[in-house]
């Protein structure tokens, strides 16, 4: 089949065929639009404005901390339920309805300066229920009459104006008098509002302050008793002196016992091995250099070495069987026991010189840390009466 290609012509002459469908379907598209815009009211807007001012704080350092951006915050208060109760007092709303509910239920009478100064539904009911002897379903009731009352408020917003601390309000309303009137109610009702916490939270970080004052006064005075019942106590003016007198004492005396342990262990050391090889016992005794700090060892080593050169001599004229030589061989070995037996002598009496040491070294010790234990003990109680002093000025400039 041949494709027939549309041009411009086609399509104006398609137009004018349906020309009237297209005039009759806008027709019916702006008459309905113009009837429903005829039928809707007319709502009118009122704006206020108020400015969030941070007034410097009387405590200082005890402001309280609010995370995230406190222009936020503030705009959500605008709108919140303690504002709103408040316009709607203050707009009469609370005060017309609780007259309406309490002629229906024939409680009495009650004027409206009565609870203009109430805040919330909650203080109105209670004043209410105060008066009229309400019990608690009817305390119910009523709480939740007012509360609707409360919720002819749906039309105030708020926003913040940028990079300001300015708080635009905003009320619709059908009638232009009703909505600047509540626009202007809602910004004092904040105002006021705002006014009350932050008065409120002043207060309580003033009797915070008092109360602390009043704590650290009395740490300073505790910390000033401690010091001085101290002082009187134990001698301070110069107790880092006697702390480092005592410390060079300890580490000489350390020095003075390791020395010790040194010598005897080297001594120990010859010992076993001239008892478990006494064939080499000259050899041991030639080779230990320990030996010469022994005060009895030196005169018998220089007795030994006198011994054998009589030994060598005699042997140039006698063999080692003769009496003069084996006599003198006698000499050299009883004289080298001898030496051992002295170096027995002088480890018990080295350990005898440690044990003095340690018992010295302990009492010292003790001393030093009794010290030590003194001077954190005072320098703590030094540490908390400057804090309490610094403390209780801090707390006096900021009251």
């Amino acid at each position: 089949m041949p494709q027939y290609e549309m041009n411009l012509s086609d399509y104006v002459r398609i137009i004018r065929k349906r020309l009237w469908i297209i005039l009759l379907a806008f027709a019916i598209s702006f008459g309905s639009a113009w009837f429903w815009g005829w039928r809707q009211p007319d709502i009118y807007r009122a704006e206020a404005e108020v400015k969030v001012s941070q007034s410097p704080s009387p405590v200082g350092g005890y402001a309280s901390w609010a995370y995230g951006d406190p222009m936020e915050s503030e705009v959500r208060v605008v709108t919140g339920r303690e504002v709103m109760e408040r316009a709607a007092v203050t707009l009469g709303w609370v005060g017309k309805a609780l007259r309406e509910i309490a002629d229906e239920e024939g409680w009495g009478t009650i004027d409206d300066k009565e609870i203009t100064d109430k805040w919330k539904i909650s203080q109105v009911v209670s004043l209410t229920a105060e008066k009229f002897g309400l019990d608690e379903e009817d305390s119910r009731r009523l709480n939740e009459h007012l509360s609707l009352v409360v919720n002819r408020l749906p039309g105030v917003s708020a926003t913040r104006v940028e990079r300001t601390s300015i708080i635009r309000i905003t009320c619709s309303s059908l009638i232009p008098l009703e909505a600047a009137r509540i626009a202007n109610v809602v910004a004092e009702a904040y105002r006021e509002v705002d006014y009350r916490s932050k008065n409120e939270q002043i207060l309580g970080l003033l009797k915070q302050v008092n109360e602390d004052l009043v704590r650290a006064e009395e740490r300073l005075r505790e910390a000033g008793k401690k010091s001085e019942a101290f002082k009187t106590k134990h001698e301070v003016s110069d107790l880092r002196g006697q702390i480092a007198a005592k410390l060079r004492t300890v580490t000489k005396i350390e020095l003075e016992r390791d020395d010790l342990r040194r010598q005897r262990a080297e001594i120990e050391k010859v010992v076993a091995r001239a008892n478990d090889e006494p064939d080499k016992l000259e050899e041991i005794l030639a080779e230990s250099a320990v030996l010469d700090k022994v005060p009895t060892v030196p005169p018998l080593k220089r007795e030994i070495s006198r011994l054998k050169v009589q030994l060598s001599m005699l042997l140039k004229k006698f063999t080692e069987l003769h009496p003069e030589v084996r006599k003198t061989g006698r000499k050299i070995r009883s004289t080298q026991e001898q030496i051992v037996q002295e170096l027995d002598a002088r480890i018990e009496a080295l350990k005898g010189e440690e044990t003095g040491l340690e018992e010295k070294l302990a009492k010292y010790r003790q001393e030093f840390e009794s010290l030590v234990a003194i001077e954190e003990e005072y320098s703590t109680l030094s540490r908390g009466k400057r804090e309490a002093e610094a403390a209780r000025a801090g707390l006096i400039t900021k009251q």
